[in-house]
């Protein structure tokens, strides 16, 4: 069980607390206008629909994530090169600020669950047929065909 306050955390998506990390895609669902009515539209899960990981890597303790290299294709062109100092300075920020937040309401990051740390990129509209991957260095891979 992690609780607050939380400082930094050895972490990226999904949450393991031992040392793993393990790539992952957020599969995201437009449903209506996002911003035109936000309220709703987080009570919603802000767009969540689903998410795709690859294996857990073991990442050495102390391991920096703010220089994880993440390198995505869609439909085998390169689209985008991002690392994780993208994610608020580094991703364990972000899982760090969800552990402070849930404390506040009296909760708490549970071993098991899966936590998105945030995108290190931005949203790609996908189609039937296309196909994306991404390569996070040294955390590994991930791929995703839609049907």
């Amino acid at each position: 069980m992690l609780r607050a306050p939380v400082h930094q955390l050895n972490s990226i998506n999904p949450f393991r607390i031992e040392g793993q990390k393990t790539a992952a895609f957020e599969i995201v669902e437009r449903r209506g206008d996002f911003a035109a009515d936000l309220n709703m539209s987080l009570a919603d899960n802000a767009q969540q629909r689903a998410y795709v990981t690859g294996p857990p890597v073991p990442v050495p303790p102390g391991f920096d994530l703010a220089t994880v290299v993440v390198e995505l294709s869609v439909n085998g062109a390169a689209a985008e090169r991002a690392l994780g100092s993208e994610v608020l300075g580094t991703p364990a920020a972000s899982i760090a600020w969800l552990a402070n937040k849930l404390a506040e309401l009296g909760l708490a990051l549970e071993a098991g669950m899966k936590v998105m740390s945030g995108s290190f990129t931005r949203q790609y509209l996908l189609n039937a047929g296309d196909r994306i991957e991404a390569s996070f260095t040294p955390v590994g891979q991930v791929r995703a065909e839609f049907i």
